[in-house]
């Protein structure tokens, strides 16, 4: 990658650093981010309405939406990682890109998020998440596969500055914090609507038991979730300026790109 035209400071960061740069990023670039979310997000947010309406369970309903958040995920991290380095992008560009390497790249998170999801109730899927973390960058931008992506993920989290799992629970509460505030927001807003759903007997009064009134929670968690998936993106390219000495090669360049001038003039 080139890092001469890069839109952001290249230096290392802690992890609220990093997270507050993820909200940066999605507030300055939210009109391509949010049709990203519209164009891979909220057609999952349906698909897990649909199982929710069967089976009426809100744990496999968010696990079926869970495996299928990669779709969005690698489309984020594909036009972070473009932006990130001087590309200005539409949504078309994205999807251009994004066309010849999403099966590939969902295949392999689809399995490892039913690894984590499977693991979970022992504790190892957490962990198993954590060490997964890395697998978009590394296999998206890297075009790491096997046993390379494997050593290049594992090397990556252990040069990562700061403790993985204190950034993920920093990550996972802020996205939290702003799901809350949207629903609460939401619920505000279409109250009346509900209350007279629930009167009428449309739709009942657990919000639970509701696929429509869920799939709208669901609908903006998933708004919410590119801050998750740009903070760890972030805090992969913080991993390599750490590893690969990025900012120095930047101060090195800005260096020389000044002698050069001085020895013109």
């Amino acid at each position: 990658m080139k890092i001469s035209d890069a839109s952001i400071d290249i230096r290392p960061r802690s992890s609220s650093e990093i997270t507050d740069l993820a909200v940066l990023f999605y507030r300055k670039h939210f009109p391509l981010l949010f049709s990203l979310t519209a164009i891979y997000g909220f057609p999952a947010v349906i698909l897990a309405m649909s199982v929710h309406y069967f089976v009426r369970s809100g744990w496999v309903t968010l696990g079926t939406l869970a495996l299928l958040l990669p779709l969005l995920s690698g489309a984020v991290v594909l036009a972070a990682s473009r932006i990130v380095f001087g590309s200005v992008l539409t949504v078309r560009d994205v999807l251009r890109l994004y066309r010849p390497v999403w099966a590939r790249y969902f295949g392999r998170r689809f399995v490892e998020n039913i690894v984590s999801l499977a693991l979970t109730p022992v504790i190892l899927g957490y962990v198993m998440h954590l060490n997964f973390s890395f697998t978009g960058p590394v296999g998206l931008l890297e075009q790491l596969r096997g046993k390379e992506l494997r050593i290049r993920r594992k090397g990556l989290l252990r040069r990562g500055g700061g403790n993985a799992l204190v950034f993920d629970f920093i990550s996972v509460m802020l996205v939290a914090l702003f799901t809350v505030g949207a629903i609460s927001l939401v619920e505000l807003m279409l109250g009346s609507v509900f209350t007279v759903w629930q009167e009428t007997g449309i739709r009942t009064e657990d919000a639970m038991d509701d696929p429509f009134r869920f799939g709208i929670w669901m609908a903006v968690g998933v708004m919410a979730y590119p801050i998750y998936v740009l903070g760890w993106f972030f805090r992969y390219l913080d991993a390599r300026i750490r590893a690969e000495g990025w900012d120095l090669e930047l101060d090195f360049r800005r260096a020389a790109t000044r002698l050069s001038k001085g020895d013109e003039s």
